[in-house]
């Protein structure tokens, strides 16, 4: 009976159940098959999404779908529970899964260990040659981000400052230091797109619109900001001129419209815009500094903007515009922030109280569990750039002036993943392509950019929390 398995599967309950019901009703399912061939099956993790890991916590095994309807065994792996309508539904990982796993390793060249550390493979996120190792690599397809540096990608005039991948993949626009200061990059063979215009002066941040018809760049120089039609790379007019410098642009949509969102020098500090007309929207807050960053939650109810004066970090509500007196106070100046688009926790980099301390310079929060400190979040004490998570939650890239100038964070257990190409200086800039196969970051030092990607010719095993002997293995001896 083949166990079936899925990358970032989920639902919520369609209802109310008991703890005997086997058949269930979903809502909002992604990555879910719609049917089942004879004899297979996979499991789900049903929880109350109120802590971070969940609580009334019971996973089942689905035997049968049609449309939304699951049927189930309850208790699979535990005991049944009693769930509400609405708690969340995911395919996680189990310890059944893994006493499967360790079975089938059992069964080929791979055997349990009872040898130096030395000799065995760890679950300790590295990654390893699928060649030397083919059955793990077919049990763990799974490939680490990041790991290879693209050949042919065109160099910069200058440092990079603000890296954006269009909705589709097919774009990547680099804001840099020297003209033309901006430069568009057909990722199909990365040459330089032709026709593109300039800007005023030195490009800061790059942003597509969701729906990639438009691309926002804030640069030094009036007006500060330029949009551009990418159907022909012109600059669209009628666009409003900022009171300073642009630093960073996000677009957001809601049941109001779609916005673009500036921070920048200059008094209030926060410009939005309606991008129907491109007008000016009234109303909304002033900073109590100079805007560093934002970016809007994915649903679009709100937007974080980090800043240079205390709290140093606002949360915007983007029903009226108003400031949600909701998250903390961050230890000094935010720099750069992200939202992750599936757990939506925050990741934001700030200043230290003190710059000769050994504080960390990377909080995260978690608005779901009270706008709360995340507190086994890595610490790091080099002054942080830029943080952007990948489109699938699973990662985070940070780049960095310390160390190797670029780290990408495994979200699971908060580690940092081996095998991530150093920057040749301070990494200013991070951009993830939407499928997660194409990492950017733009630098100072020629040739200002890099991307990297995933391998095809390595394979990871993931880090576990906490360690766990039975899945330590080695190569029989042949």
């Amino acid at each position: 009976m083949p166990q079936l398995f899925f990358n970032n599967a989920r639902a919520t309950l369609a209802s109310a159940i008991d703890d005997v019901t086997t058949t269930i009703e979903v809502s909002a399912p992604v990555n879910l098959p719609t049917s089942l061939g004879a004899n297979e099956w996979f499991l789900l993790t049903i929880f109350a999404d109120t802590t971070r890991y969940g609580e009334n916590i019971e996973i089942v095994r689905v035997t049968g779908i049609s449309n939304n309807t699951l049927t189930v065994e309850r208790g699979f792996e535990g005991t049944a529970v009693s769930h509400g309508a609405g708690e969340s539904i995911e395919a996680r990982a189990t310890a059944r899964t893994m006493d499967r796993i360790r079975s089938r390793i059992g069964e080929t060249s791979l055997v349990k260990a009872n040898a130096s550390l030395d000799d065995r493979l760890r679950m300790d996120g590295l990654a390893y040659r699928k060649v030397d190792y083919p059955e793990l690599a077919a049990m763990f397809p799974e490939t680490l981000p990041a790991q290879e540096v693209v050949s042919g990608t065109p160099s910069l005039p200058d440092m990079g400052r603000g890296a954006a991948f269009s909705p589709d993949g097919a774009y990547l626009a680099m804001a840099h230091n020297g003209s033309p200061y901006l430069t568009i990059i057909d990722t199909s063979d990365w040459s330089v797109v032709s026709g593109t215009p300039s800007l005023p002066r030195s490009g800061w941040g790059a942003a597509f619109r969701p729906d990639g018809a438009y691309l926002a760049i804030v640069h030094e120089g009036s007006p500060y900001l330029t949009v551009i039609d990418t159907a022909d790379w012109s600059v669209v007019s009628g666009t409003p001129s900022l009171p300073g410098t642009g630093n960073a642009v996000a677009f957001g949509s809601n049941a109001n419209g779609t916005f673009l969102a500036v921070v920048h020098d200059g008094a209030p500090y926060l410009t939005i815009i309606d991008t129907s007309d491109w007008s000016v929207v009234s109303g909304t807050p002033s900073l109590p500094g100079g805007g560093e960053d934002v970016v809007f939650e994915p649903g679009g109810t709100y937007l974080a903007v980090a800043h240079r004066e205390s709290p140093y970090l606002t949360i915007v509500a983007a029903a009226d515009w108003s400031v949600a007196n909701v998250a903390p106070t961050l230890p000094g100046m935010g720099r750069a922030i992200d939202i992750s688009p599936i757990s939506g926790i925050i990741a934001v980099a700030h200043n230290p109280v003190d710059f000769n301390s050994e504080e960390s310079r990377f909080t995260v929060i978690n608005p779901n569990d009270d706008w709360s400190v995340v507190s086994d979040a890595p610490v790091i004490q080099s002054s942080i750039a830029d943080v952007k998570f990948s489109s699938d939650g699973a990662f985070l890239a940070i780049g960095y002036y310390g160390g190797s100038h670029l780290i990408v964070i495994d979200i699971a257990t908060w580690t940092e993943i081996g095998g991530t190409p150093s920057l040749p200086n301070y990494g200013e800039t991070v951009a993830w392509h939407p499928d997660g196969d194409y990492l950017a970051a733009g630098y100072l030092n020629a040739p200002n950019l890099t991307v990297t990607a995933r391998s095809p010719d390595w394979f990871y095993l993931p880090e576990l929390s906490s360690p766990h002997p039975s899945l330590e293995w080695r190569i029989k001896a042949q």
